[in-house]
């Protein structure tokens, strides 16, 4: 099924509608999955940092789509995760909450329908 979601993500990307090059968003693929990997507590202000610099559907498809299916782990349990699933497992439900309705859905200038 997260296989599915990926292909699914790429083949919704607007490439003409990406705000960045595509290489940014495999550097900040690999900024959430080292935030959310980072020793006792997640860091939660560079995924926000992140996210801030998304403005439409296809740079948050794109991001998504970077980050791929990561080898995500809780006390020894590993699995592979999509970037939804790896933010839901280690951010709490007030920090899903802010990226969605704050940094995604909380100004007019950006144009995004997705959610984590």
């Amino acid at each position: 099924m997260q296989k599915k979601s990926l292909i699914q993500a790429h083949d919704k990307i607007n490439w003409n509608h990406l705000n960045h090059d595509a290489t940014q968003y495999t550097i900040w693929a690999n900024g959430i999955y080292t935030a959310l990997q980072a020793n006792i507590w997640e860091d939660e202000e560079a995924i926000y940092k992140i996210f801030e610099n998304m403005w439409n559907d296809s740079d948050y498809l794109m991001l998504k789509y970077k980050f791929g299916r990561r080898l995500m782990g809780v006390y020894g349990f590993r699995t592979y995760q999509t970037m939804e699933t790896a933010l839901r497992m280690y951010l709490s439900n007030d920090q899903i909450a802010y990226i969605n309705n704050k940094i995604l859905h909380g100004s007019p200038k950006r144009h995004i329908t997705h959610k984590i």
